[in-house]
Order: C-alpha cells, then sequence, then structure tokens
C-alpha cells in the first residue's frame, strides 16, 4: 500500500518528465489529483505498518515526496501587507448546469460582501431568474448554455468592457473590465473541459499558459472558475505569472481542489474561504485581494522567475 501511495505522489513528476509520450503524461496527470488519497495512504502505512530501519526510509521517501509537491504548485499570491490598500473581494462559484435557482449562491455572495461574482455552468433558466433578481449586484454579463459551459460575472461595479472569446477546444472565457472606485480590474472567467482525454489534457494546458502570458503584460488581472486541474497538475508546470489567491482549497466534493482564483502580482492576498456545498457539486470560493503598489508587484515578478 505504502509503495502505490508514494507511486501517487510521484505522478505530479511522472506527468512532466513525459511530455514526448502524451498518453502517459495525460493518465499520470489524472493520477495526480488525489494527492488528498496518497498522502494520508503513505503516512499511514509508513508510521503504523513499518518498524525500525524501514519505517525511517518510508518516512524520509514521504517526506521527500511532500516536498516534491510543493515545488509543482503554481506560486501562491503574496499576502496583503499593507493596512490601508484597497481591497476587492471576489467570489467564483460553479452553480451546476443541471440547477436553475440563483438565490442560494447570491445570498451567500451577498453575505460574503463580495464585490465581483464569477459563475460556471449558467443554464438558461438561472439566467432568467438571476435577470429578475435584485441581488445588489446591477452589472453583468451572461452566457447561458445547456451544457456546463455557460458563463458569467456579476458585479457591483460596472463593466466598461466584456466579451466572451473563444479559449482552446472551442470553450468560452468571458473577459470583462471591471471599472472599480480604485480603476479598472481585468477579469477573465474560465472553465475548460474536464481532462478526460489526451486532446482536453493538453488543451486545458494551453488554456492555462494562455492566461498566465496574459498576466504577465497585466499584472491586475484576476482569472476566477472551475480550472478542472489541481495545483499539482502538470496544466500549471512553466505558470510564472499567476499566483493562486484561493490556495487550494478543496471544492469538488469536498474533496478536489480544482477551482481556484488566481492573481497576477499586481495583487495580494488578505483572506481566502469556502462556502458551502448547498447548490452544487461545488463549493464556492471567496477572496478578499490588496492592491499592491507597482514596487512590490515588479519584486514579486522578478522572485517568481528565479
Amino acid at each position: 500500500m505504502f509503495l502505490i501511495a508514494m507511486l501517487g505522489i510521484t505522478t505530479p513528476w511522472i506527468s512532466r518528465l513525459t511530455v514526448d509520450m502524451p498518453r502517459v503524461g495525460w493518465l499520470s496527470d489524472l493520477g495526480s489529483h488525489w494527492q488528498w488519497f496518497f498522502v494520508p495512504a503513505a503516512m499511514f502505512t509508513g508510521i503504523f505498518a513499518w518498524r525500525g530501519l524501514a519505517r525511517i526510509v518510508a518516512l524520509l521517501a514521504l517526506g521527500a515526496g511532500l516536498y516534491g509537491l510543493w515545488v509543482v504548485m503554481p506560486p501562491l499570491a503574496a499576502k496583503a501587507e499593507a493596512e490601508d490598500a484597497p481591497t476587492l473581494r471576489v467570489v467564483t462559484a460553479n452553480v451546476m448546469y443541471t440547477t436553475g435557482d440563483p438565490v442560494g449562491v447570491m445570498e451567500w455572495a451577498l453575505s460574503q460582501r463580495a464585490d465581483i461574482i464569477l459563475l460556471q455552468e449558467v443554464n438558461g433558466k438561472f439566467a432568467q431568474t438571476l435577470e429578475t433578481m435584485t441581488t445588489g449586484f446591477p452589472h453583468r454579463h451572461l452566457l447561458a448554455r445547456d451544457d456546463p459551459f455557460g458563463i458569467g460575472i456579476v458585479s457591483r461595479y460596472p463593466l466598461s468592457h466584456s466579451a466572451v472569446v473563444t479559449g482552446p477546444g472551442g470553450i468560452p472565457m468571458l473577459e470583462a473590465t471591471v471599472d472599480t472606485p480604485d480603476g479598472a480590474v481585468p477579469v477573465l472567467v474560465v472553465h475548460p473541459f474536464p481532462p478526460l482525454t489526451e486532446v482536453a489534457h493538453r488543451e486545458r494546458a494551453e488554456l492555462i499558459h494562455l492566461v498566465d502570458t496574459r498576466a504577465g503584460k497585466t499584472p491586475t488581472l484576476i482569472v476566477g472558475g472551475d480550472f478542472n486541474a489541481t495545483p499539482w497538475s502538470s496544466a500549471f508546470n512553466g505558470v510564472r505569472h499567476l499566483g493562486i489567491a484561493s490556495r487550494g482549497l478543496p471544492t469538488w466534493r469536498e474533496v478536489l481542489p480544482i477551482d481556484h482564483v488566481m492573481v497576477g502580482s499586481g495583487w495580494a492576498l488578505r483572506m481566502a474561504d469556502r462556502g458551502p456545498a448547498n447548490w452544487s457539486d461545488h463549493r464556492p470560493l471567496v477572496v478578499e485581494l490588496a492592491r499592491r503598489s507597482a514596487g512590490r508587484h515588479d519584486d514579486h515578478d522578478a522572485a517568481s522567475r528565479q
């Protein structure tokens, strides 16, 4: 059991080292998502199943494996230091396309004092009901679909620009500029196809690297959505300009951290938390972001490139 769990812990590295073998890379990446199972299994069997020198060797191997998991993750968003910096609260929520009732997620977002809500799996009924609600979020752009790829943005502040753009594999993304009292904020809502095939695996990585490149040019970019990728996924390999603000909190079925809010170096993190799983198989996320000075996020960029 220990050896199987350790093999699972190494799958993020296997996926990265087999880029010239697409099928192996894809299959090992699927395994990389289940670290919440592999790590406890390795810890339990290493501590309780073995004795003496074998236990020491097992624990050393486990320590190396855990360090490897930390190394392969994309950067975490910097922690906010300045108390007086302007802040923005962002929610991302996969509302499950078989659900047509926005009341629960909107009430929760209001309770969290959200400024921007990024929605995935928006269907027609959900969009129609939301349009009739007085929510405190008067500005919105919704793309309703009858499949899992409807998306939307709802905001307290005006949207000076919003448009649906086609991402890799023909999956829609929603880009917008939110005019906050502290300046314009570029936002992207994403929901790539689950990596159920080699092609989907590749297209998800293309999407993530596309938005990472954009963050390198626009440090104030905020990207949120259901990435269908845990932080250990090879889809994040090479990401340099985006940091995970939502801290890899588990969202899908209470287990897999596949929903994220990621930010450019112009933002720092004040707070990250999850909401209830009352209306979807995904728990929503809320983050409070603080603007960083130009000097600070330039330093962060330089550090992330080392």
